[in-house]
C-alpha cells in the first residue's frame, strides 16, 4: 500500500522521466532478490524528486535501472516502463537495445555516484576524464573540449581550474573530487541529473556546499534532478517531491508480533510506502516507516533521553497508538533499556582524562637520506579535561586532527609534546607491560567495523581474543559465557556466535564491534565516527547501545564525528577542532595571511556544554558549522516557497 501524503504535483501529462511498475531482479545462488518490486515515478522538468529509504530498499538499483548499468548475466527489469521524453519522442528505455542505450548516458541523463575515488580513473588526470565525453557526445575536437571542461570545472566551483585540469584524482579532497563528478555530468547539458547519495561521505560544510552547488545548477539549467539518499534532513534541504522506499523484509522485521505477519506487502521487495510533497512528508507523514525515519534522526531540538526506531513506529501503528515523529520530548521504552543511572557511579564528574598541551606530528621526508623537511602538524596544542561518566563530543571537518587525537590518547601514534594523565597516570611515562595493562581501561571503537574485524575469525573468536591477550575470565569455557553474555547486552542472539563478519549486516558488524570493546570491561572508550557509516535507523540503535552502557557501567566516552546533531545529541560537553589552513578560509586581508603564516595544525577553538555552544556560539567557524547542519524544519520550507 502506498501513502499519498499530498497531490503527486501537477498532472503530468508528459513528464521527462516516467516509471510505470518497475521490477528488477537479481538472479543469485540463493534464489532470486526482488531489489525493486513495483516501483512507479514521475519526474517533471525543472522538478527534484527525492528518493529516501535505508540501505538495500532499492533506491540506487531503481537508477541503474533507468540507465541499464545493471549486469544483464545477473539482473534484468522483469516488468514495467521507464518512458524518456527525448530529442527522439518518448522512448521506453526498458526496452530499448543496449547498443543504444550509450546515447542516452551522459547526454540526456547523467549520475552522479556516491564515492568519486571509486568513480574517477585513478591514472588519467581529471581534466582528460572530463574532456572525453564531451568529444564523445558532441564530437568536438580534444583542444574545444579541454576548453569546455576547464569552463565547466570553473562553473562547478573549483578555484583554480587550470590547475586541476592536470591533476590526478588522489590529489583532490573529497569535496573537490565530488565537484568534478558533477562537471563530468553536466558536461553534455544533460536533462535529467540522477545523484546517487553524493553526499553521504562529506563533512557537513562540505554536503551544504555541493547541494547549493547542485540547486543553483539546477535553476541555472533548468534540468530535473533525481536525488537518492538514506537522510531525510538532506532530502529536505534539495527536494520539491519525496518518494519514500522500503523492502517488505525490512517492514516484517520490524513487524513481528503484530499479527500481520501474512500482509503481503511483506512478501514484496523494494517499493515506495509513501510519496509527496517534501512539506507533507516532514508535517503529515502516513505510513510508520516514512514516521521512523523522521523521528529516529535527532535534531538540534531533540530532548529525548532515548532516540525513537521504525520498529517503535511499526509497533505503535499495529497497536492502534499515534506517534508524533517530530515530538522533541518523544521517548519510549524498551527491553534492555538501562535501569541504572550514570550519575549515581562513584567519582561521577570527576576528571578522567586531562590532556596538556598535545602534539602530534608526523615528518615529511626526501632525499636519499630521508631527511625531515616539514611537519604535518595533525594535533597541535590541545588542552581538554574528561569527567569520568561524561561524553565529550569532538567535532571538525575531515583533516582537522580529531581521529589522531583520539589515537594519541591510546597511544596508537606517539605525541611529540604534551602530557596525557588517565586517572593520575602520565602515560607518557609508562611503556611494555604497563602500557598493555592501561590499553585494557582505555579502549576504541572504529569507523569501519568490517575492517576492524579480522574476517577469518568468527564472532565467538573476535570477541575472545581480547580476554584472552588480558588473560581474563581464567579459561576459555569462561571467555565463552562472557562472548555470549556481551552479544546479548548488544542486542544480538547467541545463535550467531560462530558466524563471521561477512554474514552480518553494517549495524550489526558495528554491534560486535562493540561487544568486542566491552570485552575487557574498559573504563574509557573513544567512539571513532563509530555510526557515520550506518543508516539513520542503524544509528539510533547504536546511540541508544551506547548510551544505556554508559548508564549500566559508568563509561567516559570521546565520541568523534562530522554530525553536529548526533553530537549534541549524545554529549555533556562539545569541543570544535580546526587547523589554521581550514580556518582562514573565514577571514580576507592581514588575518588570513596570519593564520596561514602561523601554520598552526588542528586545536581545540570552543569548548562548552552542548547545549551553550549549539545555543551560542562564538568562533567564527563554529558558527559555520552549525550554519552548515540541514535541518528538516517545516518553518524551513515555508521561507523556501516563498
Amino acid at each position: 500500500m502506498i501513502f499519498i501524503t499530498s497531490a503527486w504535483g501537477k498532472a503530468m501529462s508528459n513528464p521527462l522521466l516516467r516509471i510505470d511498475g518497475l521490477k528488477t531482479y537479481f538472479h543469485t545462488e540463493d534464489g532470486t532478490v526482488r531489489a525493486v518490486d513495483g516501483v512507479s515515478l514521475a519526474v517533471e522538468r525543472g522538478e527534484t524528486l527525492g528518493i529516501v529509504g535505508e540501505s538495500g530498499s532499492g533506491k540506487s538499483v531503481t537508477a541503474y535501472s533507468i540507465l541499464r548499468l545493471l549486469p544483464e548475466s545477473v539482473a534484468d527489469i522483469k516488468e514495467g516502463a521507464v518512458e524518456w521524453s527525448g530529442d527522439k519522442g518518448r522512448v521506453n528505455l526498458a526496452e530499448l537495445p543496449i547498443e543504444e542505450m550509450p546515447y542516452y548516458r551522459g547526454g540526456d541523463i547523467a549520475m552522479i555516484f556516491q564515492e568519486p575515488m571509486t568513480s574517477l580513473n585513478p591514472v588519467f588526470k581529471c581534466g582528460k576524464q572530463v574532456a572525453e565525453s564531451i568529444v564523445y557526445h558532441k564530437g568536438v575536437s580534444w583542444e574545444e573540449a579541454w576548453k569546455h571542461a576547464t569552463e565547466l570545472l570553473d562553473e562547478v566551483g573549483i578555484p583554480v581550474p587550470v590547475r586541476c585540469m592536470n591533476q590526478y584524482p588522489h590529489e583532490l579532497s573529497g569535496g573537490m573530487k565530488q565537484r568534478v563528478m558533477i562537471a563530468m555530468a553536466l558536461a553534455c547539458d544533460p536533462r535529467l541529473l540522477i545523484c546517487d547519495e553524493p553526499t553521504t561521505a562529506l563533512d557537513v560544510t562540505i554536503q551544504k556546499q555541493i547541494l547549493e552547488l547542485i540547486k543553483d545548477l539546477q535553476k541555472e539549467r533548468n534540468m530535473a534532478v533525481l536525488f537518492i539518499t538514506h537522510d531525510l534532513a538532506v532530502v529536505a534541504e534539495i527536494t520539491d517531491q519525496v518518494a519514500v522506499m522500503c523492502p517488505g523484509e525490512t517492514l516484517r522485521h520490524f513487524g513481528i508480533g503484530t499479527g500481520k505477519d501474512d500482509d503481503p506487502e511483506y512478501a514484496r521487495g523494494g517499493h515506495i510506502v509513501e510519496l509527496g510533497r517534501v512539506e507533507d512528508i516532514f508535517t503529515n507523514p502516513k505510513h510508520p516507516y516514512t514516521k521512523g525515519l523522521i523521528a529516529c534522526r535527532p535534531t538540534l531540538k531533540t530532548r529525548s533521553e532515548r532516540l525513537p526506531t521504525i520498529e517503535d513506529f511499526l509497533r505503535a501503528e499495529s497497536q492502534g497508538i499515534t506517534l508524533n515523529p517530530t515530538d522533541p520530548d518523544l521517548d519510549i521504552d524498551y527491553p534492555g533499556r538501562a535501569k541504572k543511572r550514570r550519575e549515581d557511579m562513584a567519582g561521577f564528574g570527576e576528571p578522567l582524562l586531562e590532556i596538556k598541551g598535545l602534539r602530534t606530528w608526523f615528518p615529511i621526508k626526501q632525499g636519499v637520506f630521508q631527511r625531515t623537511v616539514d611537519w604535518v602538524k595533525a594535533v597541535d596544542g590541545v588542552d581538554l579535561v574528561v569527567p569520568r561518566g561524561k561524553t565529550l563530543g569532538l567535532v571538525g571537518e575531515s583533516g582537522c586532527g580529531k581521529t589522531t587525537l583520539g589515537r594519541s590518547v591510546l597511544h596508537l601514534e606517539k605525541p611529540r609534546e604534551g602530557s596525557i594523565r588517565f586517572d593520575g597516570i602520565d602515560l607518557a611515562t609508562i611503556s611494555g607491560e604497563e602500557l598493555r595493562v592501561m590499553r585494557r581501561r582505555v579502549q576504541i571503537i572504529f569507523q569501519d567495523p568490517y575492517s576492524s574485524l579480522n574476517p577469518r575469525m568468527s564472532v565467538e573468536e573476535a570477541i575472545m581474543e581480547p580476554m584472552a591477550v588480558h588473560d581474563l575470565y581464567n579459561d576459555t569455557r569462561g571467555r565463552r559465557d562472557k562472548a555470549a553474555w556481551l552479544m546479548e547486552r548488544v542486542g544480538l542472539s547467541t545463535a550467531h556466535l560462530n558466524r563471521y563478519p561477512h554474514e552480518f549486516s553494517g549495524g550489526q558488524r558495528q554491534r560486535i564491534g562493540v561487544a568486542r570493546t566491552l570485552a575487557v570491561e574498559p573504563d574509557f572508550i573513544v567512539c571513532d565516527e563509530s555510526v557515520s557509516a550506518l543508516d539513520v535507523s542503524i544509528q539510533a540503535g547504536v546511540i541508544n547501545l551506547l548510551l544505556d552502557l554508559q548508564d549500566d557501567f559508568g563509561l567516559t566516552y570521546i565520541f568523534i564525528t562530522h554530525d553536529l546533531s548526533v553530537v549534541k545529541y549524545v554529549s555533556d560537553q562539545v569541543a570544535v577542532m580546526c587547523s589554521n589552513a581550514i580556518m582562514a578560509d573565514l577571514f580576507e586581508g592581514e588575518k588570513r595571511k596570519r593564520l596561514l603564516k602561523e601554520n598552526r595544525g588542528g586545536h581545540i577553538v570552543e569548548l562548552k556544554t552542548a547545549e551553550e555552544l549549539y545555543r551560542n556560539p562564538e568562533h567564527p567557524y563554529t558558527t559555520k558549522l552549525m550554519a552548515a547542519i540541514p535541518t528538516g524544519d517545516p518553518e524551513e520550507f515555508k521561507r523556501r516557497r516563498t
